[in-house]
């Protein structure tokens, strides 16, 4: 027999998720006829496969022994640099924070880079959970939601999928100035490129005008969908291709002028915005189009 005490950590998540992480070893067939036969009960009692748990609520797991294997935290860099990389946090509750990324840094461990945000930043708070909940491209700059518990985690990645987390960019673009538009066009992944292509999947980029000088714009841009290179894409292929950006734009400077400015959370009644990104590209548009 196995107990388990749930913490936050499990705190409103299906009790069948936990079973099937704990369970590893069974089938899904008999994982769900536990349930039916009892062997599996919350507070003494049986209980459906999606109740929910709550936080003190005890599972206790007939078929299993030991203890909860509890998971490690490996330490990916040093004190001095974890401290570092934790400086770009902008903001954090007791579920998730909000990471202010810079264009040299990848979210996650790769095979040419040893350690990614998600990785130090889980040495920093010595909390294995924390997980990305948006993605951005290594050169892109700006705001990354990360949760921090398995609760949030969940409800979060189910707002960003239902549409209920609002992202907003800021760009700075070269080409001729028009009314704001919405980009819609399917984009297709070919291994490391992304191209317009009617076998892709729907794809749709709210562009507007915010500053312009000459043939300089700094241009906000909303996801409606979140593919791979996205915005990236889809402004170059209307001849509005970023400054900085080597693979589908102006090969200029040693960085590419896109960032993740501002975030929504509609269900908390949650905004932030980098107000200091704005200021900084429109100071590079005034300066480069005297």
């Amino acid at each position: 027999m196995l107990k388990l005490e749930v913490t936050e950590s499990y705190e409103n998540v299906r009790v069948d998720r936990v079973a099937r992480d704990l369970m590893k070893e069974f089938t899904l067939s008999y994982i769900f006829s536990s349930f039916r036969k009892g062997k599996i009960k919350v507070n003494g009692k049986k209980v459906e496969q999606n109740y929910r748990l709550q936080l003190g609520d005890s599972v206790v797991f007939f078929d299993l022994q030991g203890e909860i294997e509890k998971k490690t935290v490996v330490e990916v860099v040093s004190h001095a640099e974890c401290e570092k990389i934790a400086s770009q946090i902008v903001f954090q509750n007791e579920d998730f924070l909000l990471f202010n990324k810079h264009g040299n840094q990848v979210i996650h461990t790769g095979s040419d880079h040893e350690a990614g945000i998600i990785e130090v930043l889980k040495q920093y708070f010595q909390n294995p959970d924390l997980t990305a909940i948006n993605r951005l491209d290594k050169p892109t700059l700006g705001l990354v939601l990360i949760g921090k518990t398995k609760s949030s985690i969940r409800k979060l990645s189910e707002y960003l999928r239902d549409d209920l987390i609002e992202k907003r960019y800021l760009a700075l673009c070269q080409g001729e100035k028009r009314r704001n538009f919405v980009i819609s066009k399917p984009l297709l992944v070919e291994e490391e490129r992304v191209t317009v292509s009617q076998l892709g999947k729907e794809s749709r980029t709210g562009v507007n005008f915010v500053l312009s000088n000459a043939n300089l714009h700094l241009l906000e841009l909303e996801l409606f969908t979140g593919r791979k290179h996205q915005i990236r894409v889809h402004l170059a292929s209307e001849k509005l291709p970023i400054v900085g950006d080597y693979k589908y734009g102006v090969k200029y400077g040693k960085m590419m002028y896109l960032a993740a400015y501002y975030i929504a959370i509609r269900p908390l009644n949650f905004a932030f915005e980098l107000t200091e990104i704005k200021e900084k590209f429109k100071e590079y548009l005034n300066r480069e189009s005297r």
